[in-house]
């Protein structure tokens, strides 16, 4: 799916509606990532990608309550342990925010990256990762591992050698994983 720059702009500016400016330059920082990665892995998803970027976090600043009404209304099951972790549910509403309040950006490649954007997922397409990894690495996430990982990512992307960068994606993909669960520990 191809979506106009007027598709695009109108789409920002709804988000930015719905979000803090801190979160919306967070969402920002998610797009001009994944413009990049997608130039080096995906180029004929570059729009696409661009939605899901800033779609991935339209929820993220709502309630306990909030989440959990979206997600039910979805009849998404969610375990006892997802309703503890507040900072994973957003991930759940956002892709029921997304069917409901911009269904034309509900394709299959926008549903799935922004529902595995947090904790990712087995079998994550070369789409969903680069939505997750741009949300890992994106340049307002200063801490060590993110900025380690950016700059290693950023440095060894090159254009032309696709199969290449995607490996090196999914490499990072695991890298930022690896660096989640030492974090957690």
């Amino acid at each position: 799916m191809i979506f106009s720059n007027e598709k695009i702009s109108s789409l920002s500016n709804e988000v930015k509606k719905r979000i803090s400016k801190k979160r919306f330059l967070h969402t920002c920082g998610v797009v001009k990532i994944a413009e990049k990665l997608s130039g080096y892995c995906l180029p004929e998803k570059k729009s696409e990608l661009v939605c899901a970027a800033y779609l991935h976090d339209v929820t993220k600043e709502l309630s306990l309550s909030e989440h959990l009404k979206l997600i039910d209304e979805e009849g998404i099951l969610i375990s006892d342990d997802d309703t503890k972790t507040e900072a994973i549910l957003h991930a759940f509403s956002a892709y029921c925010a997304v069917k409901r309040d911009f269904p034309e950006f509900a394709t299959e490649n926008i549903l799935s990256a922004v529902y595995n954007h947090t904790i990712g997922a087995p079998e994550m397409t070369v789409f969903d990762e680069i939505i997750f990894l741009s949300d890992y690495i994106e340049e307002t996430r200063t801490y060590d591992s993110a900025v380690r990982l950016r700059e290693f990512v950023l440095d060894n992307m090159k254009n032309g050698v696709l199969d290449e960068n995607v490996s090196l994606l999914h490499k990072a993909c695991i890298t930022a994983i690896d660096n989640t669960i030492l974090h957690l520990i």
